[in-house]
C-alpha cells in the first residue's frame, strides 16, 4: 500500500491524479467483484475481460473530471491507454489594468515581486510616479533564495 501512496503522490498533472486513483480504485474493485462472483456465484470473469472492465471505468472517470492535463509525454501516454481524453489547461486570462493618478501633491509607487522555483530565486521592484505619471524614482532588488513576499516584509 505505501507503494501506492507514493505513486499516487507523485507530481502528475490534475487530470492524470483523477485517472489513477481510478485505476487502483477499479482494480481493487474488480478483483473484490470477481473474487466473490468466483465464490459465491460459480462465476468466473476472464482477465482480459476484467481488464476491459477497468479501462471503461477508469474512462468514465477521466473524461467527466473537469481536471486539465499538462502537456507531457508520460501523461499522455497514461491517459490515452486508458482511453482518456486529454483536457488542455485553461488559456490564461488577461486582464486589462489601468494605472490612475495620484493626487496633485501626492506620489504613487507600484510594486510587484516575483519568485522562480528552480532554483528558488526571488525579486522585487518598485516605480515612484507623480501625479503626471511621470516616474520620479525606481528600484529592483534580488531578494536570493525564497518567497518575494516573505522576504519583502523581511527586509
Amino acid at each position: 500500500m505505501d507503494d501506492i501512496w507514493i505513486i499516487m503522490n507523485k507530481n502528475w498533472s490534475p487530470q492524470c491524479k483523477v485517472v489513477i486513483k481510478a485505476c487502483f480504485i477499479n482494480i481493487l474493485n474488480v478483483i473484490w467483484f470477481n473474487r466473490n462472483q468466483s465464490r459465491f456465484q460459480d462465476k468466473f470473469l476472464g482477465w482480459r475481460s476484467a481488464i476491459n472492465l477497468i479501462i471503461a471505468k477508469v474512462a468514465l472517470s477521466g473524461n467527466n473530471t473537469v481536471k486539465s492535463s499538462s502537456i507531457s509525454m508520460q501523461k499522455f501516454s497514461i491517459l490515452k491507454a486508458c482511453n482518456v481524453s486529454i483536457k488542455p489547461p485553461r488559456a490564461p486570462i488577461i486582464r486589462e489594468v489601468a494605472w490612475t493618478p495620484p493626487l496633485s501633491t501626492w506620489i504613487k509607487i507600484n510594486t510587484d515581486g516575483a519568485c522562480v522555483k528552480n532554483p528558488v530565486k526571488a525579486s522585487t521592484g518598485g516605480i515612484f510616479r507623480n501625479n503626471e505619471g511621470c516616474c520620479v524614482g525606481c528600484f529592483a532588488q534580488s531578494l536570493g533564495d525564497g518567497n518575494a513576499l516573505v522576504l519583502s516584509y523581511l527586509r
